[in-house]
């Protein structure tokens, strides 16, 4: 696999998007990874703090609402 923006090669994909990534161009954002609600008043999460980012795409960082999936 080729960095999406250099065409070297790729030692991580991002995330958020699946592009390659070379070392000159990985970054790091947090991921949430899982979320689960114990109380049903107190929602948890469980974080990847440095998951791998191109820098380029644009995760959504606040949750949506998406009533078509209940």
């Amino acid at each position: 696999m080729r960095c999406s923006f250099c065409k070297k090669t790729a030692v991580a994909i991002c995330r958020f998007c699946g592009r390659g990534l070379c070392d000159d161009h990985k970054k790091c954002k947090p991921y949430v990874s899982a979320a689960y609600d114990e109380n049903r008043d107190d929602p948890k999460f469980i974080v990847v703090e440095d998951a791998m980012w191109c820098g380029k795409c644009n995760p959504v960082m606040k949750p949506i609402e998406m009533p078509e999936a209940e």
